[in-house]
C-alpha cells in the first residue's frame, strides 16, 4: 500500500481488462490532489485498460474527496475510457448524480442507473439443478434490511463444497436461489432495532443470504467484526474454513501435545489451515496429497508426513508411521472415496471427523464396522451446531482472526474470480486442481 498520511492507503491491481483501485481510510482537501495523482499514474502506467475505482473502504470527510473523483471522471473519459465506480452512497452519490455522471455507479446496490436502494444489483442464480452451467448472473432487487438485519457491500466471497451441493440438488433448496453464505464486506445499511452495528463497519459472515452477489443481507447477530490489519478479502477466506479447523481440532477431537492426526486433502484450503492449526496445539500431523507441488504446500504448513494416495498406500503408510498403532483423528472431507482408508487408519478408540464430502457421500454401513476397527468414533459434524449462538460464533471467530494476525495462520488464495464468472470457480474446485481458497469479488 502507499499511504496518503496515517489513515489512508490505496492499492493497485490488474484484472483482465480493468487497472481497479481500491482506497481505504479517509478522504479530505489535503489529499485530494494525491488521489488523482494515483489515478492518472495507474492510467499511464496501463494505457489501455479501463478503469474501476473501489469506495467501499473509504471515509469522504469534505466534498473536495468528491472533486477527486469527478476530476478522476474526466481524466478517464477524456481518454477514452470507461470508468466504473464501486461503493458510493449517500452524499457522495447524491452529488455525482447531480453532475450527471450517475451513470458510472455500480456495486451499492446500483447497476448504471444511480438509484438508491432497491433498484438492482448482480447476483449468481440457479433457476434449476444440474453443473457449473446452472450458474448465471441475473440482476435482482436489492434487499432492503428488516428489523435485526444488516446489508453488507461485499468485497469478496468464499466458495464452497456447500454450494455445489446445493445446485446439485444434494442438499434441497427452493428454486431459484442465489447461493452461498460466506464473505466479508463493509455495512451499508442497517434495519430497524440493530445496535452496535453501523453502516461503514467491516464485517465477515457464514451466514449471508446469499453471497455470491453484489450486496447481501444478514441478521445483525450472525455477523464478526473484521478487526484492523486483515484484509477483507483474508476475512472472507478464512472465515468459514477457519471457524471449522477450531471446532474440529478444539471440540470434535480436542487435539493435545503428541496427538497424530490425519488430514486428507491436506494442500486445500481447509487442510492447509487443520495442518497450521494442529501443529500450533501440538499434534504430529500426516497429510494426504495427490502431487509433488501439494506436497511440498502441506510440508511448508508444517505436516511432518505426507502420503502421496495415488502412488502410495494410505493404511500401508499410516500404520508404519506410527509403529502399527494408527492415528489418534482423522478428518476427512473427501467422503466416498477415502472413508474406507479413513477408517481403517484409526487407533484403538481414535475419531474419524467426516466433516464433507467431496467425492460423494459414504454408502450405508454396518455400525458393526466401528467396533472392528477398533471401537473407533465417528462423527458427520457441520459448523453451524458449533457456532449456535452469537457469543460462540465471536469467539470462534476472534481466536481465528487472532491467529491470522499473529501468523498462526497463513491464508493462501488459490484464485479470485470475477463474480460473473462463478462457473469456473465451481469447475475448479470439483476438479481438486487447487491449492487454497477460492474467492468471488463482486
Amino acid at each position: 500500500m502507499t499511504g496518503l498520511r496515517p489513515q489512508a492507503s490505496h492499492t493497485v491491481e490488474v484484472r483482465g481488462d480493468v487497472v481497479r483501485v481500491r482506497l481505504r481510510g479517509e478522504l479530505d482537501l489535503s489529499v485530494a490532489a494525491e488521489v488523482s495523482g494515483w489515478l492518472d499514474k495507474a492510467l499511464d502506467e496501463h494505457p489501455t485498460k479501463d478503469m474501476e475505482i473501489d469506495l467501499r473502504e473509504l471515509e469522504f470527510l469534505d466534498s473536495s474527496g468528491i472533486q477527486a473523483l469527478l476530476n478522476a471522471y474526466a481524466t478517464v473519459t477524456g481518454r477514452g475510457r470507461t470508468l466504473r465506480m464501486v461503493g458510493a452512497s449517500g452524499g457522495v452519490r447524491e452529488v455525482l448524480e447531480i453532475v450527471d455522471v450517475h451513470d458510472l455507479l455500480t456495486g451499492n446496490g446500483n447497476l448504471s442507473t444511480g438509484e438508491g436502494v432497491g433498484e438492482g444489483m448482480q447476483v449468481i442464480q440457479v433457476s434449476q439443478l444440474g453443473g457449473p452451467e446452472v450458474l448465471r448472473p441475473a440482476q435482482v432487487p436489492v434487499p432492503e434490511p428488516g428489523p435485526g438485519q444488516i446489508l453488507v457491500d461485499l468485497a469478496a466471497t468464499g466458495v464452497n463444497f456447500l454450494e455445489i451441493y446445493q445446485r446439485e440438488g444434494r442438499y434441497p433448496m427452493q428454486l431459484p436461489f442465489t447461493p452461498g453464505g460466506e464473505g466479508a464486506g463493509v455495512v451499508s445499511a442497517v434495519g430497524p432495532g440493530v445496535e452496535g452495528i453501523r453502516p461503514g463497519d467491516r464485517v465477515a459472515s457464514v451466514d449471508l443470504a446469499g453471497s455470491y452477489a453484489a450486496q447481501a443481507l444478514a441478521a445483525a447477530d450472525r455477523v464478526v467484526p473484521v478487526p484492523d490489519g486483515i484484509e477483507l478479502e483474508t476475512a472472507a477466506a478464512v472465515i468459514l474454513q477457519g471457524m471449522t479447523a477450531h471446532y474440529l481440532l478444539k471440540d470434535v477431537h480436542p487435539v493435545k501435545p503428541g496427538d497424530t492426526i490425519l488430514v486428507h486433502a491436506a494442500a486445500g484450503g481447509m487442510g492447509l489451515l487443520l495442518t497450521q492449526l494442529g501443529v500450533k496445539l501440538g499434534a504430529r500431523v500426516i497429510g494426504t496429497v495427490s502431487t509433488e507441488a501439494k506436497q511440498a504446500l502441506a510440508r511448508a504448513a508444517g505436516a511432518a508426513e505426507v502420503i502421496r494416495y495415488t502412488e502410495q498406500d494410505v493404511v500401508k503408510q499410516v500404520r508404519q508411521l506410527t509403529d502399527g498403532a494408527g492415528a489418534d483423528a482423522v478428518f476427512d472431507a473427501v467422503g466416498k472415496d477415502t472413508f474406507d482408508a479413513s477408517l481403517d487408519s484409526l487407533r484403538v478408540r481414535g475419531m474419524l471427523a467426516l466433516y464433507g464430502a467431496a467425492s460423494g457421500p459414504v454408502p450405508a454401513f454396518d455400525p458393526m464396522r466401528l467396533q472392528h476397527a477398533g471401537s473407533v468414533k465417528l462423527t458427520r459434524p457441520t459448523l453451524r451446531h458449533f457456532i449456535l449462538d452469537a457469543q460462540e460464533l465471536r469467539g470462534r471467530a476472534a481466536d481465528v482472526f487472532g491467529w491470522v494476525a499473529d501468523g498462526t495462520l497463513k491464508v493462501r488464495i488459490h484464485e479470485r474470480y470475477p463474480l460473473a464468472d462463478a462457473q469456473r470457480a465451481h469447475e475448479d474446485l470439483k476438479s481438486r486442481r487447487t491449492t487454497g481458497k477460492l474467492l468471488l469479488i463482486p
